[in-house]
């Protein structure tokens, strides 16, 4: 929403869109293991509350899109198992690789 606000005040052509689906994030912030485990930084918090208007954020990742475009911040380890899951494949993790990206 930033980035069109900002695009808007260069040419008023650009208008903000709402890309969440109905209230729930499609371009994610974290990974879902972060998500999931409400790992979230009191930055991204804040900076929901400060929006205009302000958007809710849920620190238990209730508000994530089941249609999710992209996540960041997501840790190679964590990258690997996404990968490897949707794309039908055996992980190909080391045993730390692994207990990393689940976060233990």
């Amino acid at each position: 929403a930033h980035i069109a606000t900002c695009l808007a005040r260069l040419d008023r052509r650009a208008v903000p869109v709402d890309t969440r689906d109905h209230g729930a994030e499609r371009f994610l912030t974290y990974g879902p293991v972060r998500l999931a485990t409400g790992a979230v930084d009191n930055w991204l918090v804040k900076k929901k509350e400060n929006m205009v208007p302000p958007e809710p954020f849920a620190r238990d990742g209730s508000v994530v899109s089941s249609h999710v475009v992209s996540f960041h911040y997501v840790a190679a380890p964590e990258h690997r198992l996404l990968h490897s899951l949707l794309h039908g494949e055996r992980p190909l993790l080391a045993r730390d690789d692994a207990a990393e990206a689940l976060g233990a």
